[in-house]
């Protein structure tokens, strides 16, 4: 889906939950969701790159720690 939405002129950031797939640490469902995100968040927006716009899509698990 990050594809999709580069082609149409958007920076597409991947974050995988802490300690799975390419992250590093140690997994613990929902405790560390909301502070990984708002460092996400934090990081997008100071890039150079960023309008401070920031959407965001998912479903499973990566959609529930959005909300």
């Amino acid at each position: 889906m990050g594809a999709f939405f580069a082609s149409r002129g958007f920076v597409a950031v991947l974050q995988d939950m802490r300690g799975t797939f390419d992250s590093g640490g140690e997994y613990h469902p929902i405790r560390d969701d909301r502070r990984d995100g708002s460092d996400t968040l934090d990081w997008i927006v100071r890039q150079p790159w960023s309008n401070e716009r920031v959407g965001s899509y998912g479903c499973s698990a990566s959609g529930e720690t959005q909300v």
